[in-house]
């Protein structure tokens, strides 16, 4: 965490989902990137009881953010979902970000949604046997 603090820039990744107990989970990725070079990556799972509307989820991750002490000049990026919650441009995560960023005076960040899905679901329908063959051989 305190290699994450020194970074030059981070960004984030967010996925909600209810685990066995009919709990929400919501899921923040940490990626940074520091002066000479190195990317750190750290995950947080955090439990949301009760409601998970956009507030929510923004009040969850800047608790995150004021725990591991990041400054919010440094986010570069955020990616989504793609829920309402998270994406919705008045009351959804995003929306709330921007609003917070523009407030103190900060550039808005790049944000994307549903990556980490289509990454998961690129990786259900790949048949990926051949390229591995080939590399276990070598």
């Amino acid at each position: 965490m305190e290699e994450l603090t020194k970074a030059s820039y981070f960004s984030l990744a967010l996925d909600e989902s209810t685990d066995l107990a009919d709990t929400a989970q919501l899921a923040v990725f940490f990626r940074a990137y520091t002066e000479d070079g190195s990317i750190i990556e750290l995950a947080k799972l955090c439990s949301m009881h009760g409601t998970t509307t956009g507030k929510d989820i923004f009040e969850e991750v800047k608790k995150c953010i004021t725990e591991l002490q990041l400054p919010w000049k440094k986010l570069v990026s955020a990616t989504t979902d793609g829920a309402p919650s998270m994406t919705g441009h008045r009351h959804g995560f995003c929306g709330l970000l921007k609003e917070k960023l523009q407030k103190e005076g900060l550039p808005m960040p790049m944000t994307f949604h549903r990556i980490i899905r289509q990454q998961n679901l690129c990786a259900k329908t790949l048949q990926m046997a051949d390229v591995m063959a080939t590399i276990k051989k070598q």
